[in-house]
């Protein structure tokens, strides 16, 4: 890890110091442990996914389901016609996971583009 970046880490440290902060960076699986600690629904106001279309959508629910279900936002970052998410059980693939949420998204008739283009109100 570099050395500026260092400061600002906290890796090998008590998780429960993670939910003093106003921002916190994990991956979707580590999101995990904040529900270990006591966090709940509504603790973070925003989620950011970075490289959403690579993640399952169980993934992408662990942090989400941390957000305040009336006012948070969530941002999907990523390009669903790159790599999806690796998938290596033929039933998991049978049921849909090899397709991202973000992916899923995508093809639901709200971000279609039409013949004006996308929706300029989203």
């Amino acid at each position: 890890m570099p050395e500026e970046v260092r400061q600002y880490a906290r890796a090998g440290e008590d998780i429960r110091h993670a939910s003093f902060h106003r921002i916190v960076v994990s991956t979707c699986s580590s999101a995990g442990m904040m529900y270990q600690i006591g966090l709940r629904v509504c603790h973070f106001t925003h989620v950011f996914l970075d490289e959403a279309g690579q993640a399952t959508e169980p993934e992408t629910l662990i942090p989400i389901g941390l957000l305040s279900g009336e006012s948070g936002q969530i941002v999907l970052a990523g390009d669903p016609k790159q790599l999806g998410p690796v998938i290596k059980s033929k039933v998991a693939s049978a049921f849909g996971l090899g397709v991202s949420f973000l992916e899923r998204l995508m093809g639901l008739p709200l971000y279609s583009c039409g013949e004006r283009g996308y929706n300029p109100k989203l």
